[in-house]
């Protein structure tokens, strides 16, 4: 019984790790993606690029949007 217990603790620290990670790849990959359309001639403050959710399978894998308005 304390096995399980040290492995759910485990899992769960683990899991918060892996979801802190992902926000900040998210948060710098949106960072990346809107400086390279600002390179790329559209106008600043036009761009908006958002990364929503965590993909829950390959089709959804190309969810995110990059919009310049």
């Amino acid at each position: 019984m304390r096995a399980l217990r040290i492995l759910l603790i485990v899992a769960v620290v683990l899991g918060g790790i892996g979801v802190g990670v992902d926000r900040l790849a998210v948060s710098y990959a949106e960072s990346e993606a809107s400086s390279r359309v600002k390179l790329s001639g559209a106008p600043a403050e036009s761009v908006e690029v958002d990364i929503k959710g965590f993909p829950s399978s390959p089709r959804s894998w190309t969810s995110g949007s990059t919009r310049s308005t």
